[in-house]
């Protein structure tokens, strides 16, 4: 209540304003207030400072280009010639899977070349149980996409014409001796598990060795090396040096 005749007393700057100065000294919109409009960019189109002083390429001169090497490799006209760099997925597993097939007869008949005193096995199919010893051919493959081959991550590849490219985990554990690549063609000799999908071997057939070729006359001196020839932190091919 106001007592009549008493002066009125007003606080001279609210609470409330002195935080809205204090905010707008910080830059900063006040409380209970909406943010202030964004500012609109000026963009300003100048013209190229080389405008007029680059003179433009004219497309009067047609490109040309020269074939190096053998030219039927590239035109196809002679016998075995190839599409250099232009062979789609497909053709190439077709052709690898004939590769596989073309192999399978000799690399089955060097597993049972082993078999001394054994008798002969049954040739089996990559993907079907059985209980009887058989021969397997198959393409390695490594269990993961982007992982090491090891002696659990292997797996046996069949043709597609014997077993439709089944796959089956290939067990390697009693094989004396190993040595194996993803793509490398093998025959393995062993027992398959009771669903199929893994294949118990005890003897590892690595591939075959080219055919002998003629003896040359003079002595033959061969050197042969495995990169990678660079390091990790460099370019400089020290380890190919050495």
């Amino acid at each position: 209540a106001v007592l009549p005749g008493a002066a009125e007393v007003t606080t001279p700057n609210p609470k409330r304003m002195r935080e809205a100065d204090i905010l707008s000294e910080a830059g900063m919109p006040a409380r209970g207030t909406p943010d202030p409009p964004p500012k609109h960019l000026q963009v300003s189109l100048k013209s190229s400072v080389n405008a007029g002083n680059i003179e433009k390429p004219s497309l009067s001169s047609a490109a040309s280009f020269q074939l190096l090497g053998n030219s039927e490799l590239w035109t196809g006209t002679r016998q075995g010639a190839y599409t250099w760099m232009d062979e789609a997925l497909p053709d190439r597993a077709a052709r690898r899977d004939e590769q596989l097939q073309e192999m399978e007869g000799l690399v089955v008949a060097a597993v049972q070349a082993r078999r001394t005193g054994e008798g002969v096995a049954a040739v089996g199919t990559v993907g079907v149980p059985s209980q009887a010893e058989t021969v397997l051919c198959g393409r390695i493959v490594c269990e993961g996409l982007e992982g090491r081959l090891n002696e659990r991550s292997m797996l046996l590849e069949g043709s597609r014409a014997s077993s439709n490219g089944a796959r089956v985990q290939l067990n390697v554990a009693e094989c004396q001796r190993l040595a194996a690549f993803p793509g490398q063609i093998v025959g393995v000799l062993g027992r398959s598990g009771m669903a199929g999908t893994t294949f118990h071997a005890r003897d590892f057939v690595a591939g075959l060795p080219d055919p002998a070729e003629a003896t040359p006359s003079s002595s033959l001196h061969m050197h042969v090396v495995a990169g990678p020839f660079c390091l990790r932190d460099g370019l400089d091919y020290t380890p190919l040096e050495s």
